[in-house]
């Protein structure tokens, strides 16, 4: 199952875009529809009572995987 590899920024700062371990290049919305599917590995989905659904790395004792933390594309 394909891993969030990279991420690409908005202007905001969020999360724009995320290029998957198997080069696949998702929007956030195609991100999180595709979390919701199980079909990207280490990542669920968050939504904020009063925003938009969006992806997050899965809880563990590790900074260094979170997806701010990933390298930019």
């Amino acid at each position: 199952m394909p891993k969030v590899a990279k991420i690409r920024k908005a202007g905001d700062g969020s999360i724009a875009k995320v290029m998957l371990t198997n080069g696949q290049i998702l929007t956030e919305n195609q991100a999180v529809r595709k979390a919701k599917q199980g079909l990207i590995g280490n990542v669920h989905t968050v939504r904020p009572t009063n925003g938009t659904p969006f992806i997050r790395t899965n809880p563990n004792s590790s900074e260094k995987d979170n997806l701010d933390n990933k390298p930019i594309f």
